[in-house]
C-alpha cells in the first residue's frame, strides 16, 4: 500500500510539468499541471480550505460527503483515465484532488492540517491496507508519512502531536516526535 500526501500524489503521475518537463513513477497515467483558476481573483498557490467531492473508495469511510480538506499547492496531478480519480475539487474550475488505484491513494490536499476529517482519512489508510499485521510496519509507514507531511509544511508540530497521540503507543510517542523533529530539521536544512 502506498498513500501519497501533496507533492506524493503529483509523484505518482506520468510527467511533471513544473519548470521543465519532468519524468514521474508512472503509477497512474496522467501529468502533473498548474492550477489556472478560470477567476483572475483567485491566487495561485491555492491556500486554505476547500470541499472536497469524494467518489466511492473505502478511505472516505466515515467522512462526510463534500467534506472540507485543507490545501496549499500550485500544481495538481491530472489522471489519463477518469476512474483513476478518488476525489475531486473546485479552484475557479474543478481538478482532481485524490488518485486511487489498487493498493495507490495519494490526495493533493494536507489530511495531517484538516483536523479531524484528515486524521480519519489516515486512520482509514492505516485500518483498511493490506499487512498491516506487523506493527512495526504500520509505525514505519506511519512515521514517513507524517515526516513527509511535516517537511512539507515547514514543521507544523502541533498537528504531529495529535496524530501521534492517536495511533501510537505512549512508550513510541516521545522518540518517534525526537525522529520526526531531526528528519524534518535535516529536510528543511536542505531547502
Amino acid at each position: 500500500p502506498f498513500m501519497g500526501i501533496c507533492v506524493g500524489m503529483q509523484l505518482m503521475a506520468t510527467w511533471g510539468r513544473e519548470y521543465e518537463d519532468t519524468g514521474g513513477l508512472d503509477w497512474v497515467a496522467g501529468e502533473v499541471t498548474r492550477i489556472t483558476p478560470s477567476d483572475p481573483s483567485l491566487k495561485v498557490p491555492h491556500m486554505g480550505w476547500n470541499q472536497v467531492r469524494q467518489g466511492r473508495h473505502p478511505l472516505w469511510e466515515g467522512i462526510a460527503p463534500d467534506s472540507r480538506f485543507y490545501f496549499v499547492h500550485s500544481y495538481y496531478a491530472a489522471p489519463s483515465r477518469e476512474p483513476d480519480c478518488a476525489a475531486s475539487a473546485n479552484y475557479g474550475g474543478p481538478f482532481c484532488c485524490a488518485l486511487a488505484r489498487e493498493n495507490l491513494f495519494a490526495v493533493q490536499f494536507h489530511p495531517e492540517k484538516s483536523g479531524k476529517n484528515g486524521l480519519r482519512l489516515l486512520r482509514n489508510f492505516l485500518d483498511t491496507s493490506l499487512f498491516w499485521g506487523d506493527e512495526m510496519l504500520r509505525l514505519m509507514v506511519l512515521w514517513l508519512t507524517l515526516a513527509g507531511g511535516l517537511a512539507a509544511s515547514r514543521m507544523d508540530k502541533h498537528i504531529s502531536i495529535e496524530v501521534l497521540d492517536r495511533f501510537l503507543p505512549r512508550k513510541l510517542q516521545l522518540p518517534t516526535r525526537v525522529l520526526i523533529d531531526l528528519f524534518t530539521a535535516f529536510i528543511c536544512a536542505l531547502f
